[in-house]
């Protein structure tokens, strides 16, 4: 009590901060604005493409060149340090999905929803990087593993998504992959869960031997999953929401495993939000039949 009888306590603590912002925004005014000034770009860049559908061929390739700069601006303390390049593939592979995927989606709606979700989900994680690697005494690295592992949800989810919507019209493809691309998308979708997976920074703290086979059988449970689910008359949002839902539901299971954190009441967690979110998604949708 006694702190919040002095008003002039508190004003001068938060004058202090105030100041220590100030001069620190000083010493790093440019870089410190990249992660907003990143994700603008990406976001218009991804506009045109909604747009100029026409011109994919040029706006993806700027769009994952602006991913790549920026994350090399950021990490640029780090570029001499193995591993620092596992913060690049997250956000490319997020921007190059979600840009696919625009093609694909049939709705202004879901255009704008698809731009959204992309961009405050990297920019939140460029901004986890920038204080990662410039802002170290006050960051915990295990926010970075939670804002990657995010990404890489969001990324299955994409790829699900674009995937289903061109199984359900594989027209546009030459005449001579369309009786394989089933097989294929379900082998690329093994290939992404398993990359980003390997990639994502959790995953670096353990030696491969313990990791390489949990990754395997997630990648290839996740795929047959995508693969079943294919032949199911859901709407194809609903078939990429289940595909997530299981990411997600197997890759916390297997990083609690691995952290030695594995308990009934955690698994139960895990267990009963995948249960809840698969129920309501079945009942409140609608069937293609």
């Amino acid at each position: 009590m006694a702190f919040f009888s002095k008003p002039s306590s508190w004003l001068v603590i938060l004058r202090s901060h105030l100041v220590r912002l100030a001069c620190f925004i000083r010493e790093q005014p440019v870089r410190r604005l990249l992660p907003f000034l990143a994700a603008a770009m990406v976001v218009l860049f991804l506009e045109f493409l909604v747009t100029t559908p026409t011109e994919w061929q040029f706006i993806l390739p700027v769009v994952g060149g602006i991913v790549v700069i920026n994350s090399i601006a950021l990490s640029k303390r780090a570029l001499l340090v193995a591993g620092w390049w596992h913060t690049l593939f997250t956000p490319l592979l997020l921007t190059i999905s979600a840009g696919i995927l625009l093609l694909f989606a049939r709705t202004s709606l879901g255009r704008q929803a698809v731009i959204l979700l992309a961009a405050v989900a990297i920019f939140i994680f460029w901004e986890h990087i920038w204080r990662y690697y410039w802002d170290r005494a006050n960051y915990h690295d295990e926010s970075l593993e939670n804002a990657s592992l995010a990404l890489n949800t969001l990324i299955v989810w994409f790829t699900s998504l674009f995937l289903y919507h061109l199984l359900l019209d594989p027209s546009i493809l030459p005449e001579q992959y369309v009786t394989s691309i089933i097989p294929v998308s379900a082998l690329l979708v093994v290939f992404i869960v398993f990359y980003i997976d390997y990639r994502t920074l959790w995953v670096q703290r353990y030696a491969p031997s313990r990791v390489w086979l949990l990754l395997v059988a997630q990648a290839v449970v996740i795929g047959e999953l995508f693969w079943v689910l294919n032949f199911l008359p859901n709407l194809v949002e609903v078939k990429a929401f289940i595909v997530v839902l299981a990411y997600y539901l197997f890759t916390n299971i297997g990083r609690a495993h691995l952290d030695g954190t594995l308990r009934p009441i955690v698994f139960r967690r895990y267990a009963y939000i995948s249960i809840i979110s698969l129920a309501v998604i079945l009942i409140t949708t609608r069937w293609l039949l």
